[in-house]
């Protein structure tokens, strides 16, 4: 039996199995959107999250992380949905991708998936990134919430929209 073929502008180069990334792309636009139109509004989580929660929210992280290669967006939305300090959502932020880089450059050793070079390279702006990391550190300031939020959703407004697939 002879089935019609799909619409070739959303199958175009996936195997079968796989998500078209253009519809995925759609997709993750749209969730992130919606979650950062919520924050914007003012909406805060402000009951107790248990471990359904935190499996959810990580579970989340990892489909997206798989799926883009970045696990951040779902942890921080998630963070900055919450009624705690801007100083508790940057150190959980902060911890929270330090884990994910460690977590990430394991799999891709075990999966024999890194050049050295690249690594001698990771390696090399590392100290510059530090560097900076602790300038940044010494701006920071808990005072300042109002601006760090409208940042962060500036940023991950233009992450969802830069990565719409129209933008090819």
């Amino acid at each position: 039996m002879k089935t019609k073929p799909a619409d070739s502008r959303y199958n175009r180069g996936t195997k079968r199995g796989q998500v078209n990334q253009n519809v995925l792309r759609w997709a993750l636009t749209a969730i992130i959107g919606a979650l950062l139109a919520a924050l914007v509004t003012g909406w805060r989580y402000s009951r107790t999250l248990n471990k359904t929660g935190f499996v959810s929210v990580g579970a989340s992280a990892g489909v997206v992380g798989g799926a883009t290669g970045m696990t951040g967006p779902v942890v921080i939305l998630f963070y900055l949905a919450g009624r705690k300090a801007t100083v508790v959502i940057r150190a959980n932020t902060i911890l929270f991708l330090a884990l994910m880089d460690v977590s990430i450059v394991a799999n891709l050793v075990v999966a024999g998936l890194v050049q050295w070079d690249a690594l001698y390279t990771a390696i090399a702006v590392t100290i510059p990134y530090m560097a900076m990391t602790l300038l940044g550190q010494a701006l920071f300031r808990p005072q300042f919430e109002r601006f760090y939020r409208i940042a962060a959703y500036a940023i991950i407004a233009a992450a969802a929209f830069s990565s719409m697939p129209v933008f090819n």
